[in-house]
């Protein structure tokens, strides 16, 4: 099994994981997808393959929310709430213990 975790500023995101595979580090071909739980965790089950590497590709989306109101001493500035930008990160290729 591969097992890995997709973060951004240390807090999992949902993504998209392609696993590709292969018998050589240089010769790697696609293997399938990953799902991907709320906290970023993902395992993909390799039938197959002695060198692996992930791709992960998040898109933009919005944040948790930094603020709820605004107080009298900012009254004429509106509150506003911050967003996450997408991302594509590949793993080194790693080799099957």
């Amino acid at each position: 099994n591969l097992v890995g975790r997709v973060t951004q500023g240390g807090v999992g995101r949902g993504a998209t994981v392609t696993i590709v595979g292969g018998s050589a580090a240089g010769r790697l071909r696609s293997l399938g997808r990953a799902r991907v739980a709320a906290n970023g965790a993902f395992t993909f089950r390799a039938n197959a393959g002695t060198f692996f590497r992930a791709t992960a590709v998040a898109a933009p989306g919005a944040s948790t929310q930094v603020c709820s109101q605004v107080g009298p001493m900012v009254a004429p500035i509106p509150c506003v709430n911050a967003t996450v930008s997408g991302f594509r990160a590949q793993s080194r290729v790693v080799r099957k213990r």
